[in-house]
């Protein structure tokens, strides 16, 4: 057996890194400018040398490169290298089958260390190759430097830092965060079947996969990083199958982009200077869940560690349903003994803390963690509490839920103690890149919290500067699904479609629109979002801020569906603002059908020529919701009758606003209708024979009582239908998403009162014309609808049943076991066709492969929550072409949001540079500082 090499190592302290500058410089001018970012996803620690004399390209002084000595002393037995690549792991079998080949004169040995078995041994090795790359490249400049140099240089050092080599500086502030790139020309082929078990064979096999006109550089930088990354995990710990990479702990194979994901993760944890943790930002569908448990397995907690942290990895997610998803993708990728120790931490369950200490993995919600944070804070926390524990690995699923700066969600994250801190999102930006400060200040990293500082040094123009990129690129890790690995799809799915919708708003509900832009902020407000009046000058802006936020939202609503609207205008203060809306539509209202009216204007007609099986079906339908006739104003006249019943009193008792009223049409007195009851009772109840005929009680009224008429309000008729039970949206496994009565009385009166029909609308006449063709051409092929309002998932939910579609609901007000039956429903069964989601809900997290086409109703203020919405369907697994419509209107609200998209989008991709721009690099001493500021 080889001794360990005894040679001993002098660390060099940061002080020393300005003679090292020739290094990063010579990297530098190494990479390509438009690929900095893009690269292959480069180790944080790499420092890149000039190649030496008599060695081939790209084989000196880095610890990524062929033939380094770190390579062949861990997989060669004889000291020698082979005919391909040294670093190859062979098997004994390889070996004793391998061709004989002419040995040449042997060179003088030397001591070899043992293979590393674990992968922070493998990089501390890592380190010290750099180290020694450093040293050589230090004393080369040093004997061609003057001595007066010398001495003149030695006075300008920057003080130093932390004692630690010098690679992590320049590789933390230069990393490149992006593992491929799709440089947007003709699609490539797909990855082919690698028939291959052994390392030698399938790097073989997947080198000459690479197709003709590929990137030579990029995918000889991902080739290499491939290899480094199957040894890191430790000796004999990766196995290659089938093209893919088995780790030792887990059940199913990685591919190669998620392998080397994985192992930039380790390199993280095993880094030399703080914080030991980092953000995965891979778009979504390309296994963040995967790769992050792979770091969980391949770096378990050490003896050491166990003396200051628990043993297991919390796992944070948004909600229960999720939690049970990620319980289910741990036992399916993990082995099976791994699988046994996760368990989902409730804190209503009242299990004991010591039950979770020696799990591997323990996974929660975000309201859990908010729970903690308010008991934690008020000193009410429990001397046991598991969210308490300094946790060995913390991973946030879903970060993006965090990353308002002020937001308890936030706070309450950073407030958790843990050696390693992950960040899991595809969508970490959606406004503006100060979001990133949330980030940062959970991984760990030092950096001003105020916006306008952060802004001031890392931005210019609204735009991230070469500072901002330097930094993110030291910890985040991200790829698209646009991009390549070896030349090929990184996700390996047909691409997706977009088409947006452009319809008109109807000319009734444009009246409503303009009729809802001119009231007053005080009518805009609906009576649970009250707030209290204020006096100082901040507050009275902030106040108008909040009711101009209310209006938005109000008119967004409006123009999902009318019903919207219907708590805000049962709150107004007036009947006669009721009476001028009715006014308002009827000077407006025509002959023409919703579909009449879209379709007469030319882009529209144009944008739905495409699903003309959906037309012809909703022109059969008479069904008013399909298209047909705006009728809304039955349900304004209910509920100008029950604004005047408000401010009237019953005759006899007094009582305002009675319950179930009951009128005499002659005098138009009120009475409530136990009064009437009463009344009507003691009557009969008289044994008198001639009785006097009953007469109006009010004082110098005698109109005959008995002509008195129920006046039937829509509270009435809601409680009516709630009694009965009578759901006209109920889904297929029954369920029907609870309103409060203020909010249901349109809907519930459209099917139960006489005079009263279901009121179309533009939105929702477009969604089911495109949804009914997708049907009749797609028959096979499973669609998801996303809207932002529960109301208007009611309606559409009720027309989907009048259809007879098969569909569930998702919402966040049904509850985790609900939402868990619709989601395997969906899954499952093949008559249940269409899942009607919120996009909040179910926008995130869920993999939902099984559907391919998706409706948004209701455009959101960005784009990124619609592509992560969009992200459930276009993902691994997903063998079908994915299409998304999204439907706008012609109301400026909907233009405001459009532009707004388009604006946040700019400066959103241009901070993840996702807009492919040429990246700006900081010099030596910026990187310097930068370090000194961030990592504290």
């Amino acid at each position: 057996m080889a001794k360990a090499d005894k040679t001993i190592e002098t660390p060099i302290s940061k002080h020393d890194l300005h003679d090292a500058q020739t290094l990063t410089e010579t990297a530098t001018r190494s990479a390509e400018k438009n690929s900095q970012y893009r690269n292959g996803a480069r180790d944080m620690n790499e420092v890149q040398v000039k190649t030496e004399p008599g060695t081939e390209p790209g084989t000196a002084g880095t610890g990524n490169e062929e033939d380094n000595g770190l390579y062949s002393e861990e997989f060669s037995d004889s000291g020698t290298e082979g005919e391909h690549d040294s670093d190859f792991e062979c098997s004994e079998d390889e070996r004793e089958i391998k061709p004989r080949v002419a040995k040449t004169p042997a060179k003088p040995s030397r001591n070899r260390a043992a293979p590393a078995k674990t992968a922070r041994e493998f990089i501390a090795r890592l380190h010290r190759k750099q180290d020694d790359a450093v040293r050589k490249k230090q004393k080369q400049s040093q004997n061609k430097r003057k001595a007066e140099a010398i001495d003149e240089e030695a006075s300008k050092r920057p003080k130093t830092i932390n004692a630690s080599s010098g690679s992590d500086l320049f590789a933390s502030l230069t990393h490149p965060m992006f593992g491929g790139f799709g440089d947007g020309g003709p699609p490539a082929p797909a990855m082919p079947e690698i028939d291959a078990h052994t390392h030698q064979k399938q790097f073989a096999l997947l080198r000459d996969s690479i197709p003709k006109g590929a990137d030579t550089r990029r995918t000889k930088t991902q080739h290499r990083d491939l290899r480094e990354a199957a040894k890191l995990f430790g000796y004999k710990k990766v196995k290659a199958t089938s093209g893919n990479w088995l780790l030792q702990g887990m059940k199913t194979p990685l591919y190669g982009y998620q392998l080397t994901a994985a192992a930039w993760m380790l390199k993280r944890e095993c880094d030399r200077a703080q914080p030991f943790g980092g953000m995965i930002a891979d778009e979504m569908g390309i296994g963040k869940t995967i790769t992050s448990l792979a770091c969980v397995v391949g770096n378990p907690p050490e003896a050491e560690d166990l003396k200051t942290y628990t043993k297991g990895t919390l796992v944070i997610v948004p909600n229960v349903s999720i939690a049970n998803q990620w319980r289910e993708e741990v036992k399916k990728h993990c082995s099976d003994d791994f699988g046994k120790t996760v368990m989902i931490h409730q804190s209503k369950n009242q299990a004991p803390a010591v039950s979770y200490q020696n799990l591997m993995i323990v996974i929660t919600t975000t309201n859990e963690v908010l729970a903690y944070y308010r008991r934690h804070q008020s000193g009410k926390e429990h001397e046991d509490e598991v969210l308490g524990f300094n946790w060995y690995r913390i991973i946030l699923d879903e970060a993006h839920s965090m990353k308002n700066l002020k937001s308890l969600t936030k706070q309450s994250m950073c407030t958790l103690k843990a050696k390693h801190r992950w960040a899991l999102t595809g969508t970490p930006l959606s406004n503006s890149a100060t979001e990133f400060i949330s980030y940062l200040r959970f991984i760990g990293f030092e950096v001003e919290e105020r916006k306008k500082c952060f802004a001031k040094e890392y931005m210019d123009k609204n735009k991230a500067n070469k500072k901002f990129e330097a930094l993110i690129s030291s910890f985040m890790y991200r790829r698209t699904q646009r991009d390549r690995f070896l030349g090929h799809p990184i996700v390996p799915i047909p691409r997706s479609e977009t088409h947006d919708i452009w319809v008109p708003l109807t000319v009734e509900e444009e009246a409503i629109y303009i009729f809802m832009k001119e009231l007053s902020p005080s009518d805009m407000t609906e009576s649970d979002d009250e707030q209290d009046k204020t006096e100082s000058e901040k507050e009275v802006v902030q106040q108008q801020q909040q009711q101009q936020r209310k209006r938005n939202m109000s008119l967004r609503r409006l123009i999902s569906h009318p019903y919207n609207i219907e708590r805000l205008l049962r709150n107004f203060e007036e009947a006669a603002q009721i009476q001028e809306l009715r006014d308002s539509i009827q000077q407006v209202t025509g002959t023409q059908t919703v579909l009449q009216q879209i379709l007469s204007q030319d882009e529209a007609k144009l944008s739905l020529e495409r699903y003309k099986s959906g037309l012809t079906q909703m022109r059969t339908y008479t069904n008013t919701a399909f298209g047909g006739i705006f009728k809304f104003d039955e349900h304004l006249a209910a509920i100008q009758d029950e604004l005047k019943l408000r401010d009237m009193e019953c005759i006899k008792c007094q009582s305002s606003g009675p319950e179930m009223p009951m009128i005499i049409p002659k005098c138009d007195h009120i009475y409530c209708g136990h009064c009437y009851d009463q009344i009507i009772q003691s009557t009969r109840l008289c044994k008198t024979p001639n009785v006097v005929p009953l007469t109006c009680v009010a004082d110098g009224c005698n109109m005959p009582f008995e002509s008195a008429k129920k006046l039937k309000t829509m509270s009435a008729e809601v409680d009516e239908a709630l009694r009965l039970g009578n759901h006209p949206d109920a889904d297929d496994n029954k369920v029907t998403l609870a309103r409060k009565k203020d909010q249901i009385g349109f809907f519930i009166s459209s099917y139960t009162t006489p005079g009263f029909s279901m009121v179309p609308n533009s939105r929702l006449t477009t969604a089911m014309t495109v949804l009914l063709s997708w049907r009749a051409d797609y028959p096979d092929d499973k669609i998801i609808v996303f809207t932002l309002n529960v109301t208007t998932a009611k309606v559409l939910g009720s027309m989907l049943k009048h259809a007879r579609i098969g569909f569930v609901y998702y919402f966040g007000i049904m509850g985790d076991k609900k939402k868990k039956k619709a989601l395997e429903m969906f899954k499952q069964s093949p008559t249940t066709n269409v899942f009607l989601s919120g996009l909040m809900s179910g926008g995130q997290s869920l993999n939902i492969t099984c559907a391919n086409r998706i409706i948004i109703i209701d455009p959101w203020w960005n784009v990124r929550s619609e592509l992560q919405a969009a992200g459930r369907t276009s993902r691994i697994g997903q063998t079908k072409k994915c299409h998304v419509v999204r439907i706008f209107t012609s109301a400026t609200t909907d233009a405001r949001v459009a532009a707004l998209q388009k604006s946040k989008s700019e400066e959103v991709d241009h901070a993840l540079q996702d807009d492919g721009h040429v990246p700006q690099e900081l010099d030596y001493q910026e990187r310097l500082e930068l370090f000194e500021r961030t990592r504290g």
